[in-house]
């Protein structure tokens, strides 16, 4: 198993079409359920290279799908204010496990990512049976946001954690489309910022990520075409499946 971006890119063309084909399939999934970039890329490109390369492979593509639906989700400063005990929360979880984990090796790491992982497959399929009072709000609003900076922290994949807080709001469908898509963009932005910045990735990740934008946007168009056609609950069904089989391998 290769141990640097350098080792990983010098392996057959192969590996590499394989790799951009994991943007491309993890693009599709988010363009289709508005779920999956890196909740397939991060778990499989971890089993090829340290997962702190693979979540700053991500950086880019994973920051321009989230902008690309944010704003194109309809107001943005009523979600913020109505999120920003949650987005506060997860921000100080989220730096302070980026500075914890940012010394560990990546055998150490990857059954983290693999866990992250697993729990992600299990708030995909689990279906929230209470409802969160507006009283109750800001309060479940700080624990999710911890729980989720925690989870991004290590691996990146906070979405299944806000996406069942947010379930559990009783939020009509646009109203949950549009909180989903601008949580993820003012989650992602200051979580690769703090990687960046406690050198989880680098500037040769970064590089590599804008060559993963290709891709990325192909999957994501490919992915807003067919989404009307897909029946979405199998689908779903089948991504949890892969994930917790991924999940699995990586904490072997």
């Amino acid at each position: 198993m290769p141990t640097s971006i350098a080792g990983f890119w010098a392996l057959d063309s192969a590996v590499i079409a394989f790799t951009l084909g994991i943007f491309l399939f993890g693009a599709f999934i988010k363009g289709a359920i508005g779920v999956g970039l890196p909740l397939v890329a991060i778990p499989v490109l971890s089993m090829f290279i340290p997962p702190q390369q693979a979540i700053g492979l991500l950086a880019l593509p994973v920051l321009a799908s989230n902008a690309l639906q944010a704003f194109e989700g309809g107001p943005i400063r009523p979600v913020i204010q109505r999120m920003g005990w949650l987005l506060a929360a997860q921000f100080v979880t989220m730096f302070v496990t980026v500075w914890w984990t940012t010394e560990m090796s990546p055998d150490t790491l990857r059954p983290l990512v693999g866990g992250s992982v697993l729990l992600a497959a299990a708030l995909l399929a689990y279906k929230p049976g209470f409802r969160i009072s507006a009283v109750q709000e800001r309060w479940w609003s700080v624990a999710v946001g911890a729980a989720a900076g925690f989870v991004g922290g290590v691996s990146s994949l906070t979405g299944p954690v806000v996406i069942a807080y947010l379930m559990a709001l009783s939020l009509k469908r646009d109203a949950f489309v549009g909180h989903v898509s601008v949580i993820y963009f003012f989650t992602a932005v200051p979580m690769y910022a703090t990687m960046l910045w406690f050198g989880r990735f680098g500037t040769t990740e970064m590089l590599i990520s804008c060559i993963a934008m290709i891709p990325m946007l192909i999957g994501l168009r490919l992915g807003k075409r067919v989404r009307q056609y897909l029946n979405e609950v199998l689908f779903r069904r089948i991504l949890v499946s892969c994930l917790v089989l991924l999940g699995l391998l990586l904490i072997r």
